[in-house]
């Protein structure tokens, strides 16, 4: 499952590639999260693990992939 949603967030990530958006915002917010989390978790003593970082990383990718979708379509729609 988690395979399916990285790709999602790269293909997001390459189609956006451009100027400030969600998209690119989301993924520093999750970098931001997963390395705060990851650094709490190494604190208490537990080993590196790339999830705890990555995961963050793809999920607020794809939640700012929904945003720019959905405020490109209502700045379409509301164009018309």
């Amino acid at each position: 499952m988690w395979i399916a949603i990285s790709a999602v967030a790269v293909v997001g990530l390459i189609y956006f590639y451009r100027g400030p958006n969600a998209v690119w915002g989301g993924a520093m917010l999750g970098l931001i999260r997963g390395l705060i989390a990851e650094a709490i978790r190494l604190s208490s003593g537990s080993g590196f693990r790339y999830e705890t970082i990555g995961r963050p990383v793809v999920a607020a990718t794809v939640i700012g992939l929904i945003v720019e979708a959905i405020w490109r379509i209502a700045r379409r729609t509301k164009s018309n």
